[in-house]
């Protein structure tokens, strides 16, 4: 359902349209032609009831039996023009399934890393307390206590990674789904 909501597959699906709307054009010097007119006349110099009336009424079906071969290819062409609108329209369905599924599969990814990250970057700021506690009171030396400040800021720096990738699968899979047109 959401493959028929992309602006692919809606632009395909509305030259589809056209194309099989061009089709039935090319179609109509095959059909017959009818006609139909009518006319009431009134003469006299009195008023209803007593002016005389006239009526007539026509009715035309006329049908060519000879169209020319211009017509005939001309409704062959069109009608493979609808054949190939039809290919093309279920191509952009496929594609838009295609693209959605990566788009949501990205997302859904990028959401599971971040999570990742966020868990990461908490076990980091425990340790980097624990480090700081045993830095204080003499029990790590300079060298750990640093290395333990660096990897708190590279858990941080990855947090911040992560949750831009986030955002721009979320946006991608909006973008994807065609939200906004």
């Amino acid at each position: 359902a959401l493959a028929e909501g992309v602006p692919a597959t809606r632009e395909a699906a509305a030259s589809a349209d056209a194309v099989a709307a061009a089709a039935w054009e090319a179609a109509a010097p095959f059909w017959p032609d009818l006609n139909a007119n009518a006319d009431v006349k009134r003469s006299g110099p009195d008023l209803p009831p007593d002016a005389t009336r006239s009526w007539s009424a026509d009715l035309t079906l006329s049908w060519n039996l000879f169209v020319g071969g211009r017509d005939w290819y001309g409704l062959a062409a069109a009608r493979a023009n609808r054949r190939d609108a039809v290919l093309a329209l279920e191509a952009a369905r496929r594609n838009a399934r295609v693209d959605l599924q990566e788009a949501l599969f990205g997302f859904m990814d990028a959401v599971e890393s971040l999570t990742v990250r966020e868990k990461y970057l908490e076990a980091t700021r425990v340790r980097g307390e624990i480090n700081r506690a045993q830095y204080a009171n003499g029990l790590l030396g300079f060298v750990q206590w640093d290395l333990g400040e660096n990897e708190l800021v590279d858990s941080e720096r990855g947090y911040i990674a992560a949750r831009r990738d986030a955002l721009v699968a979320e946006a991608g899979w909006s973008r994807t789904r065609g939200d906004g047109f």
